[in-house]
């Protein structure tokens, strides 16, 4: 809808917090929102032309990369009517191999690596976008907003090494992160969207297997005001039921384990157990934490923001190998925090939130995002177990306490103690 002068006005005021209004991240969505759409498709473009152009020679290689010479060989397996868990490396539901064997035989072999190496980069630069809707800005021009979140996006697509790792691989998950994003972005406003986005992504790589019971657990929260649907979930299940149950070699699914080495050079709660001498089932893991997913749901996933905080948080650390480019699919949460902390400094020592110093905020802010974005548990493969373990735990803690600060934060921005003061300070 395009924006008229009255709603860019009325904007404004939302993000310099003249009128009262839900907090200050949600007026930073709502200011995302009620862009024109020429803004996104103009700004989505030049993210996507950008990528293409720094992965040129990966994009048009000839020969596959290390995960997608998996995937091919899967899909080869299933065109000629195999399970493709015969294919070493494949930890993919069945719906993936299927999907893939399609593409294959309507385009080719080098023509559905291209379909997936563009689809990559196209999910790449949507969840930087969305990333960047949560930047917040006191400008009151629309122009220098969208250049801000433009370049914010640039700097979190090409300076954070997790897109280019993600591109380099041919890994799936850049492709898997957007739509996660995408769903936990609409679950508020379009929940059957958002029910089919995430249902998507579980049946071809279920990174976000533990949102389903937040979802369900903030369903059925007793809170007034807009909530997630129950569409969103029984979409989602669904979808989850047709890909998995009704396709061949879901058994053989479940029967796919990974092992100690799989997690060189990975971030996760399996790795953190197996250095412990515990040898834990990827679906035990999920099924011990989704109990604890579904009360976080209903009791803190109270809007879009707490929602998206908690659900990222979740995924990240409950998935069973948490590789570089895993982490694209967490970017929102750090831009948040990043948000918050500039608002803080913006105050000059009026309200401020807690008792640390917004200075304090912004070294442990900053120091934490930049552990996220460039995240490689590579670094410590070699190094003594007792060391691994130690620097693996503050890995996994780091976007655990910045979605934890972004909910306290949250919280404090929508009490009215701290907005009282913005207008006056952060007027142009």
């Amino acid at each position: 809808m395009p924006a008229t002068p009255e709603a860019d006005r009325d904007m404004q005021n939302a993000v310099h917090g003249s009128p009262p209004v839900p907090g200050l991240l949600i007026d930073c969505w709502r200011d995302f929102r009620g862009l024109a759409w020429h803004w996104h498709l103009l700004a989505l473009s030049i993210l996507v032309a950008a990528l293409a152009g720094s992965a040129m020679p990966i994009l048009f290689s000839a020969a596959p990369t290390i995960d997608e010479a998996t995937y091919e060989s899967a899909f080869a397996a299933v065109a000629a009517g195999r399970s493709p868990y015969g294919t070493p490396g494949y930890f993919y539901p069945p719906a993936f191999a299927f999907a893939g064997a399609r593409a294959g035989e309507a385009l080719g072999v080098s023509g559905a690596r291209l379909l997936l190496r563009g689809l990559n980069v196209v999910g790449a630069a949507l969840t930087c976008w969305l990333a960047a809707a949560w930047w917040w800005s006191p400008s009151s021009s629309v122009r220098a907003r969208v250049t801000e979140r433009l370049l914010v996006a640039l700097v979190l697509m090409l300076v954070s090494p997790c897109v280019g790792a993600g591109l380099a691989s041919g890994n799936f998950s850049l492709v898997v992160s957007s739509w996660i994003n995408l769903a936990l972005h609409a679950a508020h406003a379009w929940p059957v969207v958002s029910g089919v986005l995430l249902g998507a992504s579980l049946i071809t790589k279920p990174l976000a297997a533990i949102v389903l019971p937040i979802f369900a657990g903030a369903a059925t929260a007793r809170r007034d005001g807009r909530k997630v649907a129950p569409a969103t979930v029984l979409v989602a299940a669904a979808i989850c039921f047709a890909g998995l149950l009704l396709l061949p070699y879901f058994r053989q699914l479940l029967e796919v384990r990974l092992h100690s080495g799989t997690f060189g050079g990975t971030i996760s709660l399996l790795r953190v157990a197996w250095l412990l001498g515990v040898d834990l089932h990827q679906g035990l893991l999920l099924i011990l934490i989704a109990p604890f997913a579904f009360v976080a749901g209903r009791r803190w996933a109270a809007d879009r923001v707490a929602l998206i905080a908690l659900a990222l948080a979740m995924v990240m650390f409950t998935s069973p190998a948490t590789w570089p480019y895993t982490a694209t699919v967490f970017f929102p949460v750090p831009v948040m925090a990043v948000s918050v902390v500039r608002a803080r400094l913006a105050l000059r020592g009026g309200a401020s939130q807690g008792a640390r110093s917004p200075l304090l905020d912004q070294a442990l802010v900053g120091a934490l995002a930049v552990s996220v974005l460039f995240l490689n548990g590579g670094a410590f493969d070699r190094l003594p177990a007792g060391v691994q373990l130690t620097l693996l735990l503050a890995q996994v803690a780091a976007p655990v306490w910045l979605a934890g600060y972004v909910l306290r934060s949250a919280g404090s921005w929508e009490s009215g103690a701290v907005r009282e003061s913005v207008p006056d300070r952060l007027s142009p």
